[in-house]
C-alpha cells in the first residue's frame, strides 16, 4: 500500500508532529491501524467499527505496545487517528500518528514493600464471584475453550469475551479475570472468614485450567490474571506450558499481593491505573514488577522498552469485544 492512494496523509503526520514535538517523544511515525479490507486472517473491520476506533483514539489516546505483549510497558502512544477513504473510493483505512517515548520519559519503579510489613488491608466489596476468560480466536482454538467451559466448575463464568488482536507473529494470550479476594489475601477480615474456601477454589481452578486448557493446547501460553484493587487493574502474568509452574506462581501470589497493595497505596494520589507483575519461573520463582501506569500517563518502570519502529513490519492495535 502507498500513501499516494490517499489524500492528506503527509499533512496529517506533519500537523500532529508540529503539535507534540516539544514533548517527551523520540520518533513520530504514521501507520495504518485498521482497515475494512481483508487481512491475513481473512477478516475485515466494518466501517462503523473504524469510525468508533477513530473517535476512541482521538478522545482517549492509545498506548503503543510491541506485539501486544502485556508484559512490556508502553513504548509510546497513538496521538491521533484519522479515517481516510482511498482516492478511488474502494478502501477505508484508519491511520494513526504514533510517537515513541524518549528514555527519560520513564520514572523509576517505587521501592518495593517488605512482604512481612504490616499494612492494613483494603476490604472493599470482595465476594466469591465468577472467574471470567477472554481470548483471541486467532491464537487459541475456539473449540478448546468451548469444551473447557462446558465442563467447568460452577465458579467459572460461561460468558466468554473475545479479544481482537492482529499480529504477524502473535503471542498466545489467555486473559483470566479473577475476583480480588482470590488474589489479595492481605484483606485480613475477608480471609479470616473465607480463607479456607478461597484456597479450595484456587486448587479446583488450577486443576480445571491444567486439564482442560493447558494440557490440551500443548504450547506456551501467556496467562494474564487480571484483578482490581482500589480502582487499579493489577495483572499477574506468567508464560508457560506447564501447570506446575502455574501452581508455583499461585503459591507466591500472597507476597505479590502485599507488594501490589503497597505500591498502589503509596501512589494512590496519582490514580494508579495499571500495575503489571510477571512470574520469574526460571530464576527466583517470585513475582517481579514490570511497570505501573498512572492517571496522567506517567509510567514507572525499571525496564523501559524502547521500540525500534523501523524494524517492525507493521503496526496494529487490539481491543476487547464491547470495549
Amino acid at each position: 500500500m502507498s500513501y499516494s492512494e490517499f489524500n492528506g496523509i503527509d499533512d496529517f503526520l506533519d500537523s500532529v508532529e508540529e503539535k507534540h514535538r516539544n514533548e517527551c517523544y523520540e520518533k513520530f511515525i504514521c501507520g495504518v491501524l485498521a482497515t475494512d479490507q481483508l487481512d491475513k486472517h481473512n477478516e475485515a473491520i466494518s466501517l462503523e467499527a473504524l469510525k468508533q476506533m477513530e473517535e476512541h483514539i482521538n478522545t482517549n489516546g492509545l498506548p503503543l505496545i510491541a506485539n501486544h505483549d502485556p508484559r512490556l510497558p508502553p513504548g509510546g502512544t497513538v496521538l491521533e487517528a484519522k479515517l481516510v477513504k482511498s482516492i478511488d473510493g474502494t478502501k477505508n483505512y484508519v491511520f494513526g500518528v504514533m510517537a515513541t517515548y524518549t528514555g527519560d520519559f520513564y520514572k523509576p519503579f517505587p521501592e518495593h514493600s517488605n512482604p512481612d510489613e504490616s499494612i492494613e488491608g483494603h476490604i472493599g466489596n470482595y465476594s466469591i464471584d465468577a472467574i471470567s476468560l477472554s481470548y483471541s480466536h486467532n491464537e487459541i482454538d475456539e473449540e478448546i475453550i468451548a469444551e473447557a467451559i462446558a465442563d467447568s466448575p460452577d465458579f467459572i463464568n460461561n460468558d466468554i469475551s473475545k479479544d481482537i488482536r492482529k499480529a504477524a507473529d502473535p503471542i498466545t494470550i489467555l486473559s483470566i479475570a479473577i475476583p480480588a479476594a482470590y488474589i489479595f489475601p492481605f484483606a485480613k477480615k475477608y480471609m479470616e472468614k473465607n480463607g479456607e474456601a478461597v484456597a479450595d477454589l484456587q486448587t479446583k481452578f488450577l486443576g480445571w485450567l491444567g486439564s482442560k486448557i493447558t494440557n490440551r493446547i500443548k504450547r506456551r501460553i501467556l496467562y494474564k490474571f487480571e484483578s482490581p484493587y482500589k480502582g487499579c487493574a493489577v495483572h499477574f502474568i506468567v508464560e508457560t506450558d506447564n501447570i506446575e509452574i502455574l501452581q508455583e506462581a499461585f503459591s507466591d501470589i500472597e507476597r505479590a499481593g502485599l507488594a501490589a497493595e503497597y505500591v498502589i497505596s503509596k501512589l494512590e494520589s496519582q490514580r494508579p491505573e495499571l500495575l503489571v507483575y510477571t512470574f520469574d519461573h526460571a530464576g527466583i520463582k517470585k513475582w517481579i514488577p514490570e511497570y505501573l501506569k498512572v492517571g496522567n500517563g506517567d509510567v514507572y518502570t525499571d525496564k523501559p522498552y524502547l521500540m525500534a519502529v523501523e524494524a517492525n513490519m507493521g503496526l496494529s492495535v487490539g481491543a476487547r469485544e464491547g470495549s
